[in-house]
């Protein structure tokens, strides 16, 4: 046990579980668990950093949600040079140190922050100090570990306290934490008129809940449900930390939500890979569905996809580089002892680029396992020797998208029970296409390391039948066996499994009574594994709403061992609590059954004041009734509206602020709870029920006080601005029908919503995904009258639009994009005629000058609006390339060439092979792209470039026949250049030249470049890839058969050819591996899959 005491509550959960999960000495994972606890304290310091940084990226001066003083004045360049797409402890470590660095100088050394930056920063500026010395020391060993460094029985123990010291020596440092705390919101309620945040408190060991009042006594910070915050006690702000820390439910079968912290992408960096102490979950951005009111796991791909392009370095972001994993599988889930046990390890890229000098130890539980020298091995050869060295994972090279497998036999050994083989890390290189540097790894860093984690294997003893059986325990408690009512008690479930065997599949299930008790926190359901000697405490926080015994039922947990046999654990009798009187409680709960319909009838009257100790309290406690009453009715109009919520599918999500609850529609408000005066609560709607006559019939006893519009709009800083929403008193509503009219008008108001706002809303959400640019906007502004998408800076650039607005006035559906500044005269000229701007009032109006904002739709909405407007968007930004494309032929054309590009330009439309294309000017010259897709701009499509210089006008090309190249003669090969051919133009060459720009529509454009017969005979004279000659000899001689590297040469590898070839986008015509085994004991082989007269006249012209 570790010599120092820390106070687990004053940690968060991801850091206080594994931490005290290391202090157990006896605990075969003990390693593990420490390893764990590392990564969880680096990741959460992390993304407290990151989310410092974000929101200082992102907020503006003047709104309402501060960390710190004011917005520091960051550095447009702040050298974060990381990115996120796959995190492990030494870039957790670099990440940190990086950020910390930035913000630390930016704020004043942390003064001017609120959230740890000052802490963290400090721990990171003395390069000698505890921290930086031990979190160095635990990388380090980790690094051995997973690169397969064995440690002896005898030194273990001696290793893991020594190992120990340095982890408490971090959890004392981290003793900052103790003034913060990990919330998430998970509900809210008006008690006495203030809105109260019901919070998970993530701190410690246990789950807790806490209530924040929106004062600025408990909270000076807007926060929404469900999302991740860290909390200040002492500054009571709050600090967003999601999406780098989210909280969400493991399983689509509960509301149960764990902690998980960001670990990586997938799918083209679309879905997310988050991991804890305990496991994993993976949000797909294709998922539009949650548990509850959940954010869908849409949502948060999104927002991470957001938070990403504003913190990583966007070079690397966009670099093409290796996606290695590792996939580790047994053929079986269990084995029995002296059985074989088959293992496969996989290494896969599905990067875009190739991997070379791929590395990783395979590591085995030495006292459960022997291994195999090959799996078709009968017996195990090599002795201890064998056993205990090394066994290394070398590629030489893995290409984009393809992977290798290796495959092993072990044997049993005779000692039963459960193993771990532990997490293996692969380092590996590749060359970085636009520095043209080899990138390699670096493991205290966290470069170029690929982990996987442990993977567990079980060992049978047939003679020990307890062997495998999962034994679990059930212990049930309460916090308190005689509350009050509306005392908030918790209902504990610790789920314990004493047996040798893992507990699959544990499912625990509780039934508190609902109409005497509410559940205010804790899923009522929980499915999971229970390892052995491991337990499961599950609280479940309740609130007693009337008088007398009461008891909790629960189902008998049923789970299964590895072989899938059932097992049951009875859970055989009620739980009860005694629940005693509480008058003031005792009313609210009446009062809020009497206010369920938002009518209170006579009858209902009359029940409260025949009540003998109501009579007393009202008369004694006038002030606090009424605000009973309040909260009461709040309450009930919440109730109306979770009622709505549970019958549709649409994506609602709550927003809060001091004096006001909001619903909407995505990002669209659609409702709003104004209880700012208690005494006066109103009920907002956006919708047009000014010309529903049934709506204004049922109004109409109302009089001047039935729903009408608001003279004043709305800003509700952050989320919405001057919105303008029809208004109702919550006493009003009561005399013309209650809660059934409440329904009727805010299903109507969600149907309006839905079919304007959310539409245009969701419309640019989706935008940039139809058109092939991801992130196509830093952020979209909500007003009433329009929303406007704020492009990218660095789209801008490239696409030359910085705001796409959408707006419905009336009838018709209007979509503007708004230009950057020029090529007005060159647009006007493509037909774009209908520009005009908004006025004070945000209102369009049609102007016939050149404006920057063109209306490009103007149409009823209908099923095809999406389809059509994206089209159209999609020929203006095309329309825009070109009009770019007529700005740089003015612009960097020499008047006495413009005749000629002119030619070029129509000898291009008139070409049949080519359907369209575009072109731009760039640093290289002007380059000509096939094609109109988008997105535009794109390496491959380029076929030819077209640089005046002062003095001389150079024509290049990526593809030039070899006859043409013999007539013209006045061509250079360019072996260092991406682009391959390049000509001096003069007007002698004019027609050949036209019958190379032919060629090369054909030959060029279409993805990787093919070779052309001269490039590639003065690539193989230059000796720019060695033993090129030979290869292509001995693999043509073999008329597509594989030929081995040492009937080459015996050093060869293809690694040049692979640098070559990828710089330029070349296509191979080589198939070749490196790490295939021949029968001779000689690695690698190659053979020649194309081209193959080509190569063979290229070898006569050499001579060979």
């Amino acid at each position: 046990m570790s010599n120092e005491n820390f106070e687990l509550n004053n940690y968060p959960n991801l850091i206080a579980i594994p931490y005290k999960k290391t202090l157990n000495e006896k605990d075969p994972q003990r390693k593990d668990h420490q390893r764990i606890c590392l990564e969880m304290m680096l990741a959460f310091n992390a993304s407290v950093c990151l989310a410092n940084y974000y929101h200082y990226k992102t907020a503006e001066e003047g709104k309402d949600v501060k960390i710190g003083q004011a917005l520091p004045d960051l550095p447009s360049d702040p050298k974060l040079h990381f990115d996120l797409g796959m995190m492990s402890i030494g870039k957790w470590n670099q990440i940190t140190r990086d950020t910390a660095s930035v913000l630390f100088d930016a704020t004043s050394k942390g003064k001017d922050n609120d959230f740890l930056v000052a802490d963290i920063g400090s721990m990171y500026r003395n390069k000698g100090s505890v921290w930086n010395k031990n979190v160095n020391n635990l990388i380090s060993l980790r690094n051995q570990d997973a690169h397969g460094q064995i440690i002896s029985d005898e030194a273990l123990e001696g290793e893991l306290k020594n190992r120990q010291k340095m982890v408490d020596q971090l959890m004392k440092e981290m003793s900052f934490y103790a003034n913060y705390k990990l919330i998430v919101p998970i509900d809210d309620e008006v008690k006495e008129g203030v809105l109260v945040h019901i919070c998970k408190d993530l701190s410690g060991y246990a789950e807790n809940i806490i209530e924040l009042k929106e004062e600025k006594s408990e909270l000076e910070t807007e926060i929404d449900r469900y999302g991740t915050y860290l909390y200040n006690t002492k500054k009571k702000t709050c600090l967003a930390l999601n999406p780098m820390v989210v909280n969400y439910n493991s399983s689509p079968e509960t509301e149960e939500l764990d902690s998980y912290v960001y670990s990586k992408t997938a799918n083209n960096k679309k879905d997310i890979h988050y991991s804890n102490f305990q496991g994993a979950i993976d949000l797909k951005e294709s998922s539009q569905s949650s548990v509850g009111s959940l954010p869908t796991p849409q949502e948060l791909c999104r927002k991470f996809s957001k938070f990403r392009v504003t913190v990583e370095d966007e070079n690397l972001i966009n670099r093409k580089e290796p996606k290695i994993s590792i996939h580790r599988k047994f053929k079986s889930g269990s084995s029995i002892i002296d059985e074989d046990v088959f293992f496969d390890v996989t290494i896969q890229n599905n990067g875009d680029a190739d991997a070379q000098d791929l590395e990783t130890v395979l590591d085995f539980p030495r006292k459960g396992f022997q291994l195999y020298q090959s799996v078709d091995d009968e017996s195990i050869t090599g002795g201890d020797t064998f056993q205990k060295k090394s066994h290394m994972i070398e590629i030489d090279e893995l290409p984009a998208k393809k992977s290798k497998r290796f495959s092993y036999k072990f044997r049993a050994r005779n000692f039963g029970g459960q193993y771990q083989f532990d997490e293996m890390a692969m380092t590996y290189s590749f060359l970085d296409e636009n520095s043209d540097k080899m990138i390699t790894p670096n493991l205290d860093e966290g470069v170029n390391v690929a982990l996987a984690d442990p993977v567990m294997h079980q060992v049978l003893d047939p003679n020990d039948p307890e062997g495998q059986v999962p034994i679990v325990n059930l212990k049930l408690s309460y916090s308190d066996h005689t509350p009050k009512i509306g005392d908030e008690i918790d209902f504990i479930v610790d789920v314990e499994n004493i047996g040798k065997s893992i507990a699959n599949n544990v499912d625990i299930h509780i039934f508190p009574p609902p109409e005497e008790m509410d559940l205010i926190s804790g899923s009522t359901s929980w499915r999971g594994n229970i390892n052995p000697s491991s337990k499961v405490t599950r609280k479940f926080k309740l609130r007693p709403r009337k008088q007398g015994i009461f008891n909790i039922k629960m189902r008998d947990i049923l789970y299964t061992n590895s072989q899938g046999d059932l097992f049951k654990t009875l859970a055989y009798e009620d739980h009860k609590i005694l629940v005693q009187n509480y008058t003031k409680n005792k009313y609210r709960f009446i009062m809020e059954d009497v206010w369920d319909d938002l009518v209170v009838e006579d009858a209902e009257q009359k029940q409260i004041d025949n009540q003998p100790d109501f009579k007393k309290f009202l008369e004694e406690n006038k002030e606090s009734a009424q605000k009973i009453l309040s909260d009461v009715k709040i309450r009930a109009v919440k109730k109306v509206m979770n009622d709505i919520l549970s019958r549709i599918s649409l994506p609602v999500k709550q927003i809060i602020k001091k004096g006001m609850i909001g619903y909407c529609l995505g990002d669209y408000p659609f409702f709003i709870i104004d209880f700012t005066n208690a005494e006066q609560i109103d009920l907002l709607l956006l919708g047009e029920f000014d010309n529903d006559k049934s709506i204004q019939g049922i109004m109409k006893p109302l009089k001047g006080k039935k729903l009408s519009l608001m003279s004043d709009p709305i800003t509700w800083k952050g989320k919405f601005t001057n919105f303008r929403f029809n208004s109702i008193g919550l006493s009003s509503l009561g005399e013309v029908g209650g809660s059934q009219l409440l329904k009727r008008l805010i299903n109507q108001s969600v149907r309006y919503v839905e079919n304007t706002g959310f539409y245009m809303s969701e419309f640019l959400n989706k935008l940039g995904q139809s058109l092939n640019y991801d992130d196509l906007f830093s952020r979209i502004y909500l007003t009433e009258k329009r929303i406007k998408g704020i492009v990218r800076d660095e789209l801008q650039d490239m696409l030359k639009i910085q705001a796409i607005w959408l707006f419905k006035p009336q009838k018709y559906l209007n979509m503007v994009a708004e230009r950057t500044q020029g090529m007005a005269q060159e647009l006007f000229e493509l037909g774009y005629k209908k520009t005009g701007r908004f006025n004070q009032n945000g209102k369009w109006e049609d102007s016939e000058s050149k404006s920057t904002c063109v209306r490009l739709y103007h149409n009823e909405r209908s099923d095809n609006s999406d389809q059509e407007m994206t089209d159209l968007l999609k020929k203006f930004l095309v329309d825009i390339a070109q009009a770019s494309s007529m700005v740089a032929y003015k612009k960097n054309v020499k008047k006495e060439n413009k005749e000629y590009f002119e030619h070029l330009l129509e000898l291009m439309q008139e070409t049949e092979k080519l359907e369209s294309f575009h072109y731009r000017s760039e640093d290289r010259g002007i380059v000509f792209y096939k094609g109109d897709e988008l997105p535009l701009y794109q390496p491959g499509t380029e076929y030819f470039c077209f640089e005046d210089k002062p003095r001389s006008t150079t024509l290049k090309f990526r593809y030039i026949d070899r006859d043409i190249f013999r007539k013209l003669g006045k061509i250079e090969c360019e072996l260092k250049d991406y682009w391959l051919y390049h000509v001096e133009y003069d007007e002698s060459i004019k027609d050949t030249i036209d019958e190379i720009i032919r060629a090369s529509i054909i030959n060029s454009g279409n993805g990787k470049q093919q070779i052309s017969h001269d490039w590639l005979l003065d690539c193989i004279k230059e000796n720019i890839v060695q033993n090129l000659d030979k290869i292509l000899q001995r693999t043509l001689d073999s008329e597509g058969d594989w030929v081995k590297y040492s009937e080459i040469d015996s050093n060869l590898t293809m690694k040049g050819l692979t640098t070559v070839w990828n710089k330029r986008n070349l296509k191979h015509f080589l198939e070749y591996d490196n790490n295939y085994l021949n029968e001779d004991g000689t690695k690698g082989r190659v053979k020649l899959i194309a081209n193959q007269n080509l190569i063979k006249q290229v070898l006569d012209n050499l001579g060979k």
